[in-house]
């Protein structure tokens, strides 16, 4: 893989250059759930929305300040406290808030229903490799939902964070999210062509 992923840059006492992906993009999803592509004030699970104007008690001030910040209209969060956002409309991340106050970003990275057995697992730790070389520079990480059969990128941001720093970590995780959705394609279809060929 030739591909490498962006590094955090960020020094000390210094603020931090800015992504490629700009947080200011952010704009609530449209279309249908997160497998297909997740919808503001929809639900991802059946959960109903919450009426426009009204934000949920269980949706942390953090999150609220971004939802103002960037103009996030209220009803977009979920009756679960979910938000989901579309980055350049093309990267979409769930937003959901944790019981101890963290918010977890998470997005879809790569489908792997299709694949079973040791084709699956040789692709996964294919991956897995790739990623041991970049969680020392990132906070995100990949994770499996074998039920839904995807293949995740996830993050947590803490619960004390500022504004600031949610935006820097959207930022980084989008930026992540691109590099990890091209890898992940890349080396599936590189493993098919070659199973193709054999």
């Amino acid at each position: 893989m030739n591909d490498r992923p962006p590094s955090r840059q960020a020094g000390a006492g210094s603020a931090a250059q800015a992504p490629s992906a700009k947080v200011l993009s952010a704009k609530p999803l449209s279309g249908g759930p997160l497998s297909g592509s997740p919808r503001a004030g929809s639900s991802l699970s059946g959960s109903p929305a919450r009426p426009e104007g009204s934000v949920s008690p269980v949706v942390p001030a953090l999150l609220r300040a971004y939802m103002v910040a960037h103009q996030v209209a209220p009803g977009s969060v979920l009756a679960d406290g979910r938000l989901g956002l579309s980055f350049d409309g093309r990267w979409r991340v769930q937003v959901r808030p944790l019981s101890d106050g963290r918010l977890l970003l998470s997005a879809a990275v790569l489908d792997v229903a299709d694949r079973s057995g040791p084709a699956r697992e040789e692709l996964l730790v294919a991956l897995a490799g790739y990623a041991t070389g970049v969680m020392r520079d990132h906070d995100s990480g990949l994770a499996l939902d074998e039920e839904a059969g995807r293949l995740l990128l996830h993050q947590q941001v803490a619960a004390d964070a500022s504004l600031f720093k949610l935006e820097s970590a959207l930022g980084d995780f989008v930026n992540m999210l691109s590099f990890w959705t091209g890898s992940a394609r890349m080396e599936a279809a590189r493993r098919q062509a070659t199973l193709s060929r054999g």
